[in-house]
């Protein structure tokens, strides 16, 4: 108790006391049963504050001693420490000590304890005369703090402690870096961050300083001639020296030739000038466009500028041009641009490129070979004849005669119209005109290859009055109705076909005799105008596809037709239907005519049927 032994005092393992103070209690216990045969023991020891327990021998594998073995106990205080407490299974020691050394045979398993005090002021901090410091290395004179410096111990803490009576021992971190000696000076080796220690000797107490070491880098340098191999380098801030070759060029002297001389600045090394030789051409590189070359001497680098003389170069698929002396390229290389053209005989024909290249038109001309048969075609100042075209030229040649067809008066083998037929329009079984002849053309009307319908020269002839608009004219479908009708005042009747998508406004303008329209397509709407003007209008069939009626379809700004003859709309769908169409944004019951009546196709109270399919509409 207190590091007093009460073990005398137990009552068989029970000690009673009456507490005044901070108490501290140990005990140790030991087996009962006998000592294993191999009589092994253990030491264990505390790990005191400044200093160290050291014991020899060492344990052996299994960390034991044999019975009898003499073991030496070292105690090492730091400095300024000395033993204060020594106790072996808990029994003071102290006084056994040899100065700090005890002895024994170990017979039973060991408890070592050891403690250590003071034996005057204790240093506890210390501080160096830097705390970080930039170093270069590759520095070669002696200035204190480019390549190396010293440290020292600036002051010590308590102050009643000399720094001159301390003992310090000095590391670096890593010296790859830097290095330091045992008075700290420390030298720079390397580019890169380190730290250098300094350790107050036999205690824990130190102080660091942060080292940067940077290359110093020979710049501002000074050369100077040796002899014809060698010049010296000197570096002028750290009077660093070394002996290099020359470095050579070679420098031109003018058309006469070169010299060879040393690239160093402040070296005079120079050779003697010696002429250029044969001069190379070159047409790539410096100095060279698409108007010059230059001529250069290959060891110096001086040249002369000489002008290309190019010209055309061809093969079977490209054109370009290119300077025959250095073959520069001088326009890029292009594809041919392949035409046909005729033999000056005319039997062949032969290939050639149709491309100018720089201004000059190409020369490349390729194989002669036999015309390919493109159809038949004819000329201005033949009415007679028909030739063969071909397909590649567009020469014609095998003139032969035409052979006319006995009903259209057409060339049975190309087509021409060899003047023996006379166009006449042929009329349906209902009397309409689509301006179709018995031949096959058509008199009254062409379309584009956008479905748009358009008049031919003649036009429709006057007395054709019943036109029905052609679904297709040359196997193109008719699909776009413009005005082609407006201000003729002839026809009376007109069918549009289901192929027709748009009817434009004014498509009748001013159709003074028409009577009826059959709208068969399924157009949408119909625009402004498309009926202005059309004043013996009598009846007119709707598609169930129209959605709406500009308010202008009948004339200007009405919604209604001033005349009479207006009676009947039949429109092809149901009552329901005609009530969704909107005539100049009103529902479609607003009335067309003054005195029109609606008929419907799908039932409802006024019924139609057509009289004639697509023609003539009947009541009922």
């Amino acid at each position: 108790v207190d590091n007093v032994d009460k073990k005398s005092e137990l009552d068989g393992n029970v000690y009673t006391f009456s507490i005044t103070a901070n108490t501290e209690i140990n005990a140790t216990f030991k087996s009962t049963t006998p000592t294993p045969s191999t009589d092994k023991f253990t030491i264990t020891k505390n790990t005191p504050e400044h200093g160290t327990i050291t014991i020899e021998p060492a344990a052996d594998a299994e960390g034991k001693y044999a019975k009898d073995t003499v073991i030496t106990v070292t105690l090492a205080p730091e400095s300024g420490y000395e033993v204060d407490e020594f106790k072996v299974d808990n029994v003071d020691k102290k006084s056994e000590l040899d100065g700090n050394v005890y002895t024994f045979s170990i017979t039973a398993n060991t408890e070592i304890n050891a403690t250590f005090k003071s034996t005057g002021p204790v240093v506890t901090a210390i501080t160096l005369n830097k705390s970080s410091q930039d170093l270069l290395c590759d520095w070669f004179n002696e200035e204190e703090g480019k390549r190396a410096f010293t440290l020292s111990v600036e002051s010590v803490t308590p102050s009643e402690i000399s720094k001159e009576d301390l003992e310090i021992e000095w590391e670096v971190d890593d010296d790859t870096y830097a290095e330091v000696d045992a008075n700290g000076k420390v030298s720079a080796k390397a580019a890169g961050s380190t730290f250098v220690t300094a350790t107050v000797k036999g205690t824990t107490v130190y102080a660091t300083c942060t080292i940067t070491v940077t290359k110093h880098e020979h710049t501002d340098v000074t050369y100077a001639k040796k002899d014809d191999s060698l010049h010296t380098m000197t570096c002028n801030d750290c009077d660093y020296t070394v002996d290099e070759s020359h470095t050579t060029h070679l420098v031109f002297d003018g058309a006469i030739g070169h010299h060879t001389e040393c690239e160093a600045e402040g070296c005079n090394y120079r050779t003697e000038t010696v002429g250029h030789g044969d001069l190379v051409v070159y047409g790539e590189g410096e100095h060279v466009d698409n108007v010059n070359h230059v001529k250069m001497c290959d060891d110096c680098g001086y040249y002369e500028t000489e002008r290309h003389t190019d010209s055309i170069q061809t093969d079977a698929t490209q054109h370009w041009r290119q300077c025959p002396v250095c073959n520069r390229v001088i326009v890029a290389k292009a594809d041919h641009t392949i035409l046909y053209r005729a033999t000056e005989d005319g039997t062949k024909h032969e290939a050639y490129c149709s491309d100018r290249v720089n201004g000059e038109p190409c020369p490349y001309v390729g194989e002669t070979t036999q015309h390919t048969d493109g159809g038949y075609a004819t000329k201005e100042d033949d009415a007679e004849n028909h030739y063969t075209k071909c397909s590649q030229c567009k020469a014609l040649y095998n003139p032969e005669k035409h052979t006319p067809n006995p009903i259209s008066g057409k060339c049975t083998e190309c087509g021409a119209d060899c003047g023996t037929h006379e166009h006449q329009p042929v009329a349906d079984e209902n009397g309409y005109y689509d301006g179709h002849c018995s031949c096959g053309d058509n008199l009254f009307f062409t379309v584009d290859e956008g479905g748009v319908l358009a008049l031919t020269e003649t036009g429709i002839p006057a007395e054709c009055k019943l036109i029905l608009i052609p679904t297709t004219i040359g196997g193109q479908s008719v699909t776009n109705l413009t005005s082609v009708l407006s201000n003729n005042s002839s026809i009376e009747r007109v069918i549009v076909p289901t192929s027709v998508t748009v009817i434009a406004g004014g498509a009748f303008t001013n159709c003074s005799s028409l009577k009826s329209v059959v709208i068969l397509s399924s157009i949408t709407e119909i625009g402004a105008n498309t009926f202005a003007g059309c004043g013996a209008l009598e009846w007119i069939v709707l598609p169930s596809s129209l959605t709406s009626i500009h308010k202008n379809a009948f004339g200007t700004a009405r919604t209604m037709v001033d005349t009479p003859s207006f009676t009947s709309v039949y429109f092809l769908g149901s009552e329901s239907g005609w009530g969704e169409v909107a005539v100049g944004g009103t529902p479609a019951s607003t009335k067309l005519g003054q005195t029109t009546t609606y008929y419907y196709k799908e039932g409802g109270e006024h019924q139609w049927s057509w009289e004639v399919e697509n023609v003539t509409p009947k009541v009922g």
